[in-house]
């Protein structure tokens, strides 16, 4: 499930339609720009016909998380997201840059800004670190196990 208004996620859909058949995913794209969409979206969705979502991030699905959440749980899908505080709520996995880290980082920006550096002549970084969260409850009540390898890897196991 994407948002095709995000610009970002146009070429995160484009990686996602390359990677996929090598991975030996069926890939089917639901485009979501309001509430009633992901409403009607979850509605379509079902155990018998996927897998699995994956939420692309963007704000818009951020900010109805609690949502779509409540829907992947009453269709018995496992839900993907790249937002760790959803994690802790219900999403099954998530796998997303440590956000803290990010505002400490920006931080560092505006110190420079404001001992006179130019934000022009600053460089562009790109995250460093992410954060790899299991939530086993979730796991459970799907009747989905997980693999040991994936929860040594974890960061977080929520149990």
């Amino acid at each position: 499930m994407f948002n095709p208004e995000t610009r970002p996620n146009k070429t995160m859909i484009s990686r996602l339609k390359e990677a996929a058949p090598g991975i030996g995913v069926d890939l089917k794209l639901i485009s979501v720009r309001n509430e009633g969409e992901l409403r009607s979206g979850f509605a379509g969705l079902s155990r018998a016909n996927f897998d699995a979502v994956f939420i692309v991030d963007d704000a818009f699905m951020t900010a109805n998380g609690e949502g779509f959440l409540q829907m992947g749980m009453k269709a018995r899908l496992p839900i993907f997201y790249a937002y760790t505080p959803l994690a802790r709520k219900g999403v099954l996995l998530s796998y997303a840059t440590d956000h803290p880290a990010l505002f400490h980082r920006a931080a560092g920006y505006v110190v420079k800004i404001l001992q006179g550096a130019k934000p022009g002549d600053l460089p562009i970084e790109q995250p460093t670190k992410f954060e790899l969260v299991v939530n086993l409850k979730t796991a459970k009540a799907l009747g989905i196990s997980i693999l040991q390898s994936i929860l040594l890897r974890a960061d977080e196991v929520i149990r």
